[in-house]
């Protein structure tokens, strides 16, 4: 048994640990704690969110975020988890949810996990902007980084432009990650709503006849993150088209769907925009 604990927690903080580095992994620790850690029971699955709670805080301070790595784990990956199960339970027992299409979910837990990121960085911004010119005055003073230092800084330029889509696009593949893996045999099935054009739309039809005159931030980051939902659902789109045609290797048929978005990601999108509407999928699949 503790054996056991150990090692979950081990695993836990080291799929968490690999996922600072690299955010589309944080479908890994909701992943294994579904599969591996509630498999064990309710109080197995306290004992071990404890563990790794008092491991991160000690990690923490011991080394270099203090209790904001706590607050990262509690943010993303564990509220992806927690937002998992509340929408299982919430399907039980509420009309909405329960007709609540698998991609809409994904979008929803995405939408929440991605505000409370940018909370986070909104509160440690100071701190952020702080560690950000020490690393900018690192690489000017040090030319063997082989870093130009011009185009570093458009590129934080333009991460700042984009925070909130950029904190997004993570945690919305990190979802699509986690119900693949979760779920892997249904992805076919998968359906989103039409609705989330709704303010693409209301945007970018008020700015470009009526020239709303509003700071763009908010709405350039939202219609960012809108493109890309529906850029992904275009690529799940064209997924099932190649199977219609006979492909069987999974590989194959993700690996050629995602190459056309990412060729095409306009085309993919208006195809994805479509495809919510359900005027394309039936239709087409079935030839």
């Amino acid at each position: 048994m503790i054996a056991r604990l150990l090692l979950s927690t081990i695993t836990i903080i080291f799929y968490f640990i690999l996922s600072l580095g690299i955010p589309i992994l944080g479908y890994l620790v909701p992943y294994y704690k579904i599969r591996n850690v509630e498999i064990y029971g309710k109080k197995y699955s306290y004992i071990v969110n404890i563990l790794v709670a008092l491991s991160l805080l000690y990690i923490g301070e011991k080394f270099f975020l203090s209790e904001n790595l706590l607050i990262v784990y509690l943010i993303f990956p564990y509220a992806t988890e927690f937002l998992f199960y509340l929408f299982n339970r919430l399907a039980l027992k509420n009309r909405f949810f329960g007709n609540l299409k698998l991609y809409d979910r994904i979008v929803l837990t995405s939408i929440i996990t991605t505000i409370l990121m940018t909370v986070y960085v909104y509160f440690n911004r100071e701190s952020i902007a702080i560690n950000i010119d020490e690393a900018l005055k690192l690489i000017r003073t040090n030319q063997s980084f082989g870093i130009d230092i011009t185009d570093l800084e458009e590129s934080l330029i333009f991460i700042k432009n984009n925070v909130i889509a950029i904190i997004f696009r993570y945690m919305f593949l990190a979802n699509i990650f986690l119900f693949l893996t979760l779920i892997a045999g249904t992805y076919n099935r998968w359906k989103l709503s039409w609705y989330w054009l709704v303010p693409f739309m209301i945007f970018v039809i008020g700015n470009r006849f009526y020239d709303l005159g509003i700071d763009m931030f908010i709405p350039g980051n939202i219609i960012s993150i809108i493109v890309y939902i529906y850029l992904w659902y275009g690529i799940k789109t064209i997924y099932c088209i190649v199977e219609s045609f006979g492909v069987k290797t999974s590989f194959l048929k993700h690996g050629i769907s995602i190459l056309i978005g990412l060729q095409f990601p306009l085309a993919v999108f208006v195809l994805g925009a479509l495809a919510s509407f359900e005027v394309i999928e039936f239709k087409v699949i079935k030839i």
